[in-house]
This record gives C-alpha cells, structure tokens and sequence, in this order.
C-alpha cells in the first residue's frame, strides 16, 4: 500500500537527516544528483563531486540568471547552491525551504559572504511568502518530488514568476505505470516520497499552468551513476544505506524511477 507521507513528515526527515548525508552524500552537504562529463568514468568520490559542481554549472548555463536577477531556490537546503548562484552571477537569491534546520545553517553560511544578496526564509512550496510576480526566475533541485500537492507547488512558482521568467529544475520521475515492493520500500518510503509524475504528465501539467517548455533532459543515467558511487563509498561503514542505494540503482534500469530537467519560461 502507497505511504503517504505529509509536509510535516518531509520537514521531520529533513531535519534529522542532515549529518547523515554530510558524511556518505558529499563533504560539503550537497544533496544532489551529479551531472557526469563521463558516464563511464570511474565510480569514485572525486567524480562524484566533480559532477554534482557539474550540474550546478549546466542548469545555470540554462537559466540566463544574470546580475539584474532575482532568483529563487525552492527547497534550497543548507544554502550552497544558492551561495554558488551569488557567487557566479552577483544577482539576489532567495531560498526558501520547509526545513527549519536547513535554513538555520544556510543563514550561519551567508553570513561567511556579507557582500553577496542572500536571503533564506523557512516556508512551503505550496504557500510560498512572496509576492506575485517577484522574481525573475525560480530555481530548483529534487525538491518537488517531496510534495504531494505537486500541481499546487508549480503553480505557486508560476504565480510568483514575473512574465517571461524562468524556471529551471530537476526532479525525479517514474517511467513505468506501477512500482514493486522493493522500490517502495527502498527507495519512495526512505526518500519520503507518495507518489512521481510521469515525464509525460510533468510536460502535461507545466503547459496547462502556463508554462512554455523550452528543454527536457533526461539524466536517469546520472542519476544511476551517483548511486552506484555512494553504494561502494559507504559498503563497509553503513551496509544497510548501501543496499538501499543499491536498490535505487537497481530501480533506475527498471523504470521505476528516473530523473529529468526541466526548462520552462512564464508566458
């Protein structure tokens, strides 16, 4: 049976999870998928985090966010990527997240770069606090997959995009019309997951929002490689989240789950 797991539920799994990640995810807390040059490179740690700096680098490439930007990062974490958006484009960036203990250490790191325009706000994406029309473009990462009220979380970014803004984001998918056991239990229960779009239904409900869709990318592939990486870098010290990103691996060959981009403009 499908578990339903609540705004709450997501914000508690956030909140706890934190060191967790830091030490088999990526030294420096970063929660994403990487972008391989080579997807037959080595599966080890130097090129893992060489792809996920990768991957911030290409959906930038995509966004047009310039200095006169304002951007905002739905579900931004501890702050990096948004620190990282700053940094290479000197435009405003706001992140918002449902994790109080995300924004409490992203505003302990903006304050490492006063000269940068941040700012972190805890809230949700399907209610975020800002004001219609407020931000040029909308930046987001594996976040939307938490959100059971998807449709309402991209209507609350277009709503909040000025005409002709850009939205840019990555989110896991699933190809297949249903899911084993194992996948639930191993991969859509652990990640707190209800239920994925299609990549079918995405381009579906992006357009009737009123979207125009300018790019789809699948990356299920990089999304496979990230895993089979963490599966040999944390074998001997934690067995059980090996076995589990073995079967999220496993769940990418299958259909069962997958990862696209997604590049859209407000019309």
């Amino acid at each position: 049976m499908k578990q339903k797991f609540t705004e709450t539920d997501v914000e508690t799994y956030y909140d706890t999870v934190e060191t967790k990640y830091q030490i088999p995810w990526n030294p420096d807390g970063s929660k994403h998928w990487g972008y391989f040059e080579d997807l037959n490179a080595p599966n080890d740690e130097q090129v893992l985090i060489a792809a996920c700096d990768r991957l911030n680098q290409y959906m930038l490439s995509q966004s047009n966010i310039d200095a006169d930007a304002r951007t905002l990062d739905v579900g931004c974490g501890n702050g990096n990527t948004a620190i990282y958006i700053a940094q290479e484009t000197n435009c405003a960036v706001v992140g918002v997240d449902i994790s109080n203990n995300h924004i409490q250490s992203a505003q302990t790191k903006a304050q490492d770069f006063p000269n940068l325009r941040l700012d972190f706000n805890q809230g949700s994406a399907t209610n975020l606090p800002f004001e219609d029309e407020s931000f040029s473009h909308v930046w987001s990462q594996g976040t939307l997959l938490h959100i059971s009220q998807r449709e309402v979380a991209l209507q609350e970014i277009y709503r909040v995009l000025k005409p002709g803004g850009i939205f840019v984001f990555g989110d896991l998918v699933v190809k297949v019309p249903q899911i084993s056991e194992e996948t639930s239990q191993y991969v859509y229960q652990r990640l707190h997951v209800t239920e994925l779009f299609s990549p079918q239904l995405y381009q579906t409900a992006l357009s009737q929002i009123g979207f125009e869709i300018f790019q789809t990318q699948d990356l299920s592939w990089h999304m496979k490689k990230t895993y089979d990486i963490q599966i040999k870098r944390v074998k001997d010290s934690d067995p059980q989240r090996s076995l589990a990103y073995q079967k999220t691996s496993d769940a990418v060959v299958a259909g069962e789950i997958g990862w696209w981009l997604y590049g859209c403009k407000k019309l």
